[in-house]
């Protein structure tokens, strides 16, 4: 029976080189939290099978998991305790426009279950530090620095952030009580929990490593991304992590060195791959934990002063979006966008974004249908029709919708009936399907056109730049991979021509070369078929 069980056991792993060996190198210092003499966890006890496995497929004599040396393996399940590695994907867009905050991340899972997998990312300190009084008349207290955990009740959700601290004290009666045990040896508890051990002489502040917010996925998400191969899960003894944790920016590529995904000289097709889009994802990474995770970038972003009084803006309108972070890490459609406002009134504002073509044609005029925005459909099976646009000055034959002053909506019928007639040419006329709607009863951070208005984010275009903009759009051409370049330098174009004076911008402006990589990967990625 104890074959069938190993068996069992094993069937559970993976079959990859184990690295046994501690992440940091010896002799560097250790941990500011405290280790106790623990039991080994059920986990060391499969390291030692797991060992002993390699050892029967590679010869391998000198892997052995001892206490001094700590072990590391990688494993094809998801356990409580187990680290959760972020491994960076060459053709994965989601990395670059969606989960940059999970970009070479390791997380540590607290809670796994049939619905939930939760846990911490380790690896995004902040410089953020929390001060506390801890007894009456202690004007100093503690002081808390601030690790990132994840986008859940984070430090960006300033009324409900959720400070988690995690320590090795010695487990007396009163740590016991105050607090979980996620591996052995590495428990959690709360902040203000912290804060009491502290007052009652159990623990410094240097005990604790103090965790803002955690990361959570269903757990059918997560088990997902690990099969599509952006997750590494991997076990480690408690001494190794803590060690690992004294330089959190190091410890993503000592984890996947250990296990050799890093290694170039492994032939594995599951191995690390450089490619564009993950050098892309790097400086993501970088510009959001540089304005989003450290003090100068959130008081920059707290310093903004909006504009007061009504924004005027009316149908017919149109606006160009200003370069910001807000449309480098959310909507990045908008970077550098141009939109014609359809309606404004107390409850929505609606436009449409005249400057993305699709890859699809309309087929009766055989020009581009652009995306007007994400909302296109009109039910869940029926497809909002495309529709034209024009310049009212140029095609008063035409027919159709005003739109404002300076433009009108023609449908498609009425735009062959007056190129046959010849009273039009195709280069009137752009071609939009959906609509861009921003309901101002939400309340959400993207919900009010006004809102981000105010915030200097969009600026409008005078009417004199209506023509020369018009022009430059016009010659863009649908979608395909060998258009993606040449449309993007025609809509730059657009852009420019519709700021005071055709306002350039610096080739030196961070947010603007990122902002036009992201929105590429956008275009390829949303609106290639």
């Amino acid at each position: 029976w104890k074959g069938v069980f190993v068996w069992l056991l094993l069937s559970l792993m993976t079959k990859r080189a184990i690295s046994f060996a501690p992440i940091m190198a010896k002799g560097e210092r250790s941990s500011p939290l405290r280790t106790t003499p623990e039991m080994e966890d059920w986990r060391s006890f499969k390291a030692r099978l797991v060992s002993k496995e390699n050892q029967k497929q590679q010869g391998d004599v000198t892997a052995q998991p001892t206490q001094q040396g700590g072990w590391l393996y990688e494993q094809t399940t998801i356990e409580t305790g187990c680290l959760l590695v972020h491994s960076p994907q060459p053709a994965d867009a989601n990395q670059v426009l969606r989960n940059y905050h999970l970009f070479q991340s390791v997380v540590l899972t607290t809670e796994h279950n049939n619905d939930v997998t939760k846990g911490f990312i380790l690896n995004k300190p902040t410089d953020i530090t929390l001060d506390l009084q801890c007894t009456e008349g202690d004007e100093l207290g503690a002081s808390f620095p601030i690790q990132y955990g994840g986008d859940s009740h984070s430090i960006h959700d300033k009324e409900s952030t959720v400070y988690t601290c995690l320590h090795s004290l010695p487990p007396n009666e009163d740590v016991r009580a105050c607090s979980s045990e996620i591996m052995a040896g590495l428990y959690s508890t709360s902040l203000l929990e912290a804060k009491d051990l502290i007052r009652r002489g159990h623990a410094t502040s240097s005990d604790f490593l103090c965790i803002a917010g955690y990361t959570s996925w269903t757990t059918l998400d997560i088990m997902v991304e690990m099969r599509m191969g952006l997750w590494k899960s991997l076990s480690v003894d408690t001494e190794s992590l803590k060690q690992g944790l004294e330089h959190p920016h190091e410890v993503w590529e000592q984890l996947l060195g250990k296990i050799g995904w890093l290694d170039p000289t492994m032939e594995n097709e599951n191995q690390y791959r450089p490619s564009p889009l993950i050098d892309l994802g790097v400086e993501m990474q970088q510009e959001w934990i540089q304005e989003r995770l450290m003090l100068d970038g959130l008081q920059r972003t707290n310093r903004e002063q909006p504009r007061k009084g009504d924004i005027g803006i009316q149908p017919g309108d149109v606006l160009r979006a200003i370069p910001n972070h807000e449309f480098l890490f959310h909507q990045q459609e908008l970077h550098l966008c141009l939109i014609l406002i359809l309606q404004d009134d107390k409850d929505f504002t609606v436009g449409i974004l005249l400057n993305h073509p699709t890859s699809k044609e309309e087929e009766l005029t055989s020009l581009p249908i652009r995306y007007g925005g994400l909302y296109d459909q009109l039910d869940v099976d029926q497809e909002m029709p495309a529709w034209a646009l024009h310049r009212a000055s140029d095609n008063n034959q035409v027919g159709g919708e005003p739109i404002g002053n300076s433009f009108v909506k023609s449908s498609i019928e009425q735009v062959v009936l007056a190129l046959e007639q010849g009273v039009a040419k195709q280069g009137d006329f752009l071609v939009v399907r959906g609509l861009c709607i921003w309901d101002k009863k939400e309340d959400t951070e993207f919900a009010d056109f006004h809102q981000h208005y105010r915030q200097g984010r969009f600026e409008k275009v005078a009417n004199n730049a209506i023509g020369p903009l018009w022009e430059a759009l016009s010659l863009q051409q649908a979608l395909c991979p060998n258009s993606v370049e040449t449309n993007w330098e025609h809509s730059v174009r657009a852009w420019k021509l519709g700021g005071k004076g055709g306002q350039s911008i610096s080739s030196n402006d961070r947010i603007h070369y990122l902002g036009g990589e992201v929105v590429k990967i956008w275009t390829l990625s949303s609106l290639l078929d």
